[in-house]
């Protein structure tokens, strides 16, 4: 799910998304007994918001902040975590 939502003229703009995780035993959850086993199913909601700044008709620079909410603790994961970046790219 994305969305774009101009704010300056074609220059700037809000652009919210959201996604639906599911594992297929790339990760692994603890048993009862303490033991590592494959996990399969719904794992997490992610959502954020990106905000592109169209810089020229070539590059756009893009700052974004996300979170994401975990169903299941799995081993090696966080199970609630917030991030943000940037990135730029271009066309030619």
């Amino acid at each position: 799910m994305v969305g774009h939502l101009p704010v300056y003229r074609e220059s700037v703009a809000l652009e919210p998304w959201g996604a639906f995780g599911v594992n297929f035993q790339y990760n692994t959850k603890t048993d009862a007994n303490g033991e590592p086993v494959p996990f399969n199913g719904a794992n997490n909601l992610e959502w954020g918001l990106s905000i592109p700044i169209k810089i020229s008709r070539a590059l756009t620079v893009s700052g974004y902040v996300a979170y994401s909410r975990a169903f299941t603790s799995l081993s090696g994961t966080s199970p609630d975590t917030f991030w943000g970046g940037a990135s730029i790219s271009f066309a030619f």
